[in-house]
């Protein structure tokens, strides 16, 4: 699992119905994932930065999605969370990894729909800056 991955993990186990602190889910799924010093630090900002701001993620979100018949399934909801805090929050990581690695996070635990979604959502919230 990479870093995004664990990240991921980390917010649906917060989250989740076995519901855990970010601490204890981020010590097993980091430890797990064996992740280096690097990558541990992405995971762990991407995770905890998510989990702080989740409330500002989804207003930043609503625009996109706010007015669907369905409502959003919880993974991705959690996983366009996680995209929107790179392209706004992580400075250092370039829109087009972010958007492609959140796809990809989104085609892992999804289907195709849903990695479509994820797509429009982060490159329509990358085009109006």
């Amino acid at each position: 699992m990479n870093a995004r991955g664990v990240a991921f993990a980390v917010v649906r186990d917060v989250f989740g119905p076995d519901a855990r602190t970010a601490q204890a889910a981020f010590d097993v799924r980091a430890r797990r994932a064996e992740l280096g010093v690097r990558d541990r630090a992405f995971a762990a900002e991407l995770a905890y930065g998510s989990i702080k701001q989740r409330r500002l993620l989804d207003w930043l979100l609503a625009p996109y999605v706010g007015s669907r018949a369905k409502p959003l399934a919880p993974a991705v909801a959690d996983i366009l969370r996680l995209g929107v805090y790179q392209l706004r929050f992580m400075h250092g990581v370039e829109d087009h990894a972010a958007i492609f690695e959140t796809v990809n996070l989104a085609w892992r635990h999804g289907h195709k729909g849903t990695a479509g979604l994820v797509n429009a959502v982060l490159r329509r919230m990358q085009a109006e800056g």
